[in-house]
């Protein structure tokens, strides 16, 4: 297990050095981060480890998918979901502040920017429902007493 890193990049780093020390290399990877970063985080493995020795296949699957719904008026998780999730204002705060950091300019993490991921397609549908969230959060004070319609 690495347990050094303070970032997915360096976990990606940390983990094929640890690997190399324990005289590994992995043909196949299963990959589990929160789900908001899950795709950062498959995406900077496999940039960390393209010049590894060996050709590593990672896979990345949720464990769950995080779903918000309004019950009286409040936003909160569907009943299904586990407990114990981060408040849904931070659920919203990661996953608008991952879209900044999978963009591929001078703002986010792609080539034409820090340069720690590669380039990651963010699909029109995304790239408008993103738009859409940031116009309704723009419209409601502060998070906490925040509803979204």
């Amino acid at each position: 297990m690495e347990t050094r890193s303070t970032n997915c990049g360096e976990n990606a780093t940390f983990t094929k050095i640890r690997l190399t020390e324990l005289g590994l290399e992995p043909r196949t990877t299963v990959l589990f981060q929160d789900p908001a970063m899950q795709l950062r985080t498959f995406v900077t493995f496999q940039k960390v480890w393209q010049d590894a020795s060996c050709a590593t296949v990672f896979y990345s699957c949720p464990t769950f998918v995080p779903r918000l719904e309004r019950r009286d008026g409040i936003v909160t998780y569907a009943a299904e979901l586990p407990s114990g999730l981060w408040s849904p204002e931070r659920f919203l705060s990661l996953i608008m502040g991952e879209i900044l950091r999978l963009r591929d300019d001078q703002n986010g993490y792609g080539p034409r920017g820090r340069g720690f991921i590669p380039h990651v397609e963010i699909s029109s549908d995304i790239g408008a429902a993103y738009q859409h969230v940031c116009e309704l959060l723009k419209n409601h004070g502060n998070a906490k007493d925040r509803v979204l319609a």
